[in-house]
Parts: structure tokens; C-alpha cells; sequence
């Protein structure tokens, strides 16, 4: 049997407009939870122009799976599903890389540059090699911790938390609840606990 991947469009709640086409190989539910992340994040992810278009629609999104493909044949796939929309957020005609985006000598010149800096510090090579040590990629599913990660993730967890942690937490949950989608994710997980 060969591994499946979904083609899947991001499309606004209350248009129905799709925006965007993509690719996984994980649960449709999960690939919408790290673009509404990715949208909510203040690094390079959050600048994308779908993580924008979807702040714009205020996480308004919804997702559907428009082809069930085995893996060998994803990238085709979508390359097929991004010709056929017009007006999408898509940056790249599909598949792994090529189409219409590139970046200029200057954007390339200042990334090596900003990596450089990054990785001057030992210290932060440390974190970030002991960091990758404590996941195990697996392909096509979500990342697993190795037993050492999960311990130092439960220590920080368990820490206490200060009163404006907890109320940021708060209205962070509350915002994600206000999406049918992630509703549904988190009814779908207590359902699972209880059976």
C-alpha cells in the first residue's frame, strides 16, 4: 500500500473563496492548526502572504481535502490544483520549490548573514543541537520527542505560572475555540480520552 497525501485548499468562512493550495501528509486538522500558528507568529512564517491572508479574514479559515494522492504522485497533483484557481496566496506553482518565487543576490546575502551571526554563539549552537537531538522525524506524521525531550517539556510545563501567563493562555484558548475547526479538534481529542 502506498503512503497517502492530501492536496488541500484554505478557504474563507464566510465566502467560501479558496485563497490557497497545498500539500501534506498529515491529518487536515493539524495542517490547519500550524497555518492559523504560522499566521499568529512573529517570525519569518508569519510574514508569508497566506499567514497575512489569514490574519486578514481574522483565522476565519476553513479546510478541505480536494484529492486523496499516494505520495509519489503529490507533487503533480498540486501543481494541477494551483493552476486550476486563480488568485491565491500560493507564492510557487506547486511541488517542491521552483515556480515564481526566488529570492534576490541581497535577500540571500542577508540571510547567510543573519544565520552566520546566529550560529557565532555557542551557546546557541548548544540549544539548538540539543533541541534537534530530543526529536525523532517521522515521515509523514507529526514530529515525536524522544523520552528526554518530553521530560525537560513536562518540567517547564509544570513550572508556575504568573498571573499574566495565565490570562494570556486564557484569551488564547478562548480565541481558538471561536473556530469551528479547532472545536471540533479538541471535542474530536476528549472523545478519544473518554472512549
Amino acid at each position: 500500500m502506498q503512503p497517502v497525501g492530501y492536496i488541500y485548499a484554505l478557504y474563507d468562512l464566510q465566502t467560501g473563496v479558496v485563497r490557497y493550495v497545498g500539500k501534506t501528509a498529515i491529518s487536515l486538522a493539524y495542517r490547519l492548526e500550524r497555518h492559523l500558528w504560522a499566521s499568529r507568529s512573529k517570525g519569518r512564517v508569519g510574514q508569508l502572504h497566506v499567514s497575512c491572508w489569514i490574519r486578514s479574514v481574522n483565522s476565519k479559515v476553513g479546510i478541505r481535502c480536494l484529492e486523496t494522492v499516494d505520495t509519489n504522485e503529490i507533487n503533480s497533483a498540486e501543481r494541477k490544483w494551483i493552476a486550476s484557481f486563480s488568485n491565491l496566496t500560493n507564492i510557487r506553482h506547486g511541488g517542491e520549490g521552483g515556480g515564481r518565487f526566488s529570492l534576490t543576490p541581497e535577500q540571500r546575502a542577508k540571510i547567510s548573514a543573519a544565520n552566520r551571526r546566529r550560529f557565532q554563539d555557542p551557546a546557541a549552537r548548544e540549544r539548538i543541537a540539543q533541541s534537534n537531538r530530543t526529536r525523532i522525524l517521522v515521515p509523514g506524521r507529526t514530529v515525536k520527542h524522544t523520552a528526554e525531550g518530553r521530560r525537560k517539556m513536562s518540567q517547564v510545563n509544570k513550572r508556575p505560572k504568573t498571573d499574566a501567563e495565565k490570562l494570556a493562555m486564557s484569551l488564547a484558548h478562548k480565541k481558538r475555540l471561536q473556530n469551528p475547526y479547532f472545536r471540533q479538534i479538541l471535542i474530536d481529542r476528549l472523545n478519544k480520552r473518554t472512549a
